[in-house]
């Protein structure tokens, strides 16, 4: 959660049943909600049980935490990229993280760790650019079909729209979205 000065804090249920608060990102590191995934499953063994923290960081920087025996933060995204919350998902094998945000021009960007590449693919959703008024949602599909794309995001008019697009076939290649608006203009206020 971003506590104030704009730092960041994990917090974690112990056995007892008592929550601890670790401050995770230092003062002036954290200008969003953040987003949080813990890996499990066979695609990452390595890293199952990990948590990963992403928030806007400063000067509108993508900032990554994860707890590999400690907290450790690093930028992952330079300045002037995002201008939202980010919504982190656990993606496959190939693209192990996924992460949506508000990047500038009102647009959508999906952000991935790559295997192929060993760092992070920026590929902006061009289907909407120009009508984003909000943080995006992300979601994973394991199946119906598998490797799915799917985002939400408030759209300019008080609009919501959908953008669903097939995990592509070579990682290399960036997921073609399409968008449904699917509320008209003064309906959704939030995001």
């Amino acid at each position: 959660m971003q506590n104030g000065g704009h730092t960041l804090s994990y917090y974690n249920s112990l056995p007892n049943g008592h929550w601890q608060n670790d401050v995770i990102g230092s003062p002036n590191s954290t200008y969003s909600a953040p987003s949080l995934v813990v890996f499990h499953g066979s695609d990452r063994t390595r890293n199952t049980g990990l948590a990963y923290v992403v928030a806007q960081g400063p000067n509108h920087s993508l900032m990554a935490y994860a707890n590999d025996g400690g907290w450790s933060g690093r930028m992952i995204q330079g300045t002037g990229w995002v201008f939202s919350a980010p919504s982190l998902a656990q993606g496959g094998a190939a693209r192990p993280a996924e992460i949506a945000y508000r990047g500038p021009s009102n647009s959508v960007f999906l952000f991935y760790d790559s295997v192929a590449t060993r760092g992070w693919v920026n590929d902006v959703i061009s289907a909407a650019t120009g009508k984003v008024s909000s943080a995006p949602s992300l979601f994973l599909r394991f199946t119906s079909p598998p490797g799915e794309n799917d985002v939400i995001v408030q759209g300019t008019g008080n609009t919501l729209w959908y953008y669903h697009a097939p995990q592509p076939v070579l990682e290399t290649q960036a997921p073609q979205f399409t968008g449904s608006k699917i509320a008209g203009s003064g309906t959704t206020f939030g995001g």
